[in-house]
């Protein structure tokens, strides 16, 4: 009997190794992404930005057209 709850305590404490880590890498994924979200942010108003810039110079190009 005792065999048997040393093995099932064995068996929970692994359960919960594995329970920990998952969590732990879970909250690594969770921040990546966060700050993969972030970055695309910047990239966006980058883009906006270029865009502003390409019509503001097409306007100026458009002037000197014949």
């Amino acid at each position: 009997m005792a065999i048997n709850s040393l093995k099932i305590e064995a068996a929970v404490n692994d359960i919960d190794g594995m329970s920990r880590s998952n969590a732990n890498q879970t909250l690594q994924v969770s921040a990546a992404t966060q700050e993969q979200v972030a970055s695309v942010e910047e990239i966006k108003k980058a883009s906006q930005s270029l865009v502003e810039t390409a019509n503001e110079l097409q306007n100026s190009v458009n002037k000197f057209s014949l």
